[in-house]
């Protein structure tokens, strides 16, 4: 029994206050943005707003639902399964998810800014060697940002605008690890 009780010991206390460590884990985390965005880090790519917690592939919508929407808390789970059990301590926010169709397998999106003013989504494209964008891979498939309002100050008439950013470093036909993963998360909320 005494011999359990030490590994016990040992176990909790290495659970603990390991603050770098913590770091480094959400920072190389398969699914965090940082690894999404890892490659476009040499251009000064945008990055996700730091109220985006998780963009992720999620079941067909039809077009009257696509944009900005609330979303109760107990339906996270739903859209975003990953990233719901990892946000029980942001519960006295409000949640928003956006919808969009995406055409395109050859690109992503990223939720540069949200405010009550608006919110700006760039598209993110590779490139040919002479900086043309690639030809588009037609599919069709789903896909939803998870915005958390803890200041209670966006509504779901807010205005969307979409820019695109044509990589520099992303070619044709590089893989990225967009398409490895369906869900996506902010590394704020991966931190232990």
């Amino acid at each position: 029994m005494r011999k359990y009780i030490v590994i016990l010991f040992y176990i909790l206390c290495g659970c603990q206050g390991n603050t770098t460590s913590d770091d480094e884990l959400a920072k190389n985390n398969p699914m965090a943005f940082s690894v999404l965005l890892a490659m476009f880090e040499q251009e000064s790519a945008p990055d996700f707003d730091s109220n985006v917690l998780a963009y992720a592939k999620i079941p067909a919508f039809d077009d009257d639902s696509a944009g900005i929407n609330p979303l109760p808390f107990n339906d996270i789970v739903t859209y975003f399964p990953k990233t719901a059990s990892l946000i029980l301590k942001h519960k006295k926010c409000d949640f928003y998810i956006i919808k969009q169709k995406k055409d395109n397998s050859n690109s992503f999106d990223v939720l540069h800014s949200i405010s009550p003013e608006g919110a700006l989504i760039y598209h993110f494209v590779p490139t040919t060697p002479k900086g043309d964008v690639c030809k588009a891979i037609r599919s069709v498939d789903y896909w939803a940002f998870l915005v958390e309002d803890c200041s209670r100050t966006l509504n779901q008439s807010i205005p969307i605008r979409y820019k695109t950013h044509e990589s520099s470093s992303w070619k044709c036909d590089d893989v990225i690890p967009f398409n490895t993963q369906e869900e996506w998360i902010s590394p704020s909320i991966l931190k232990i």
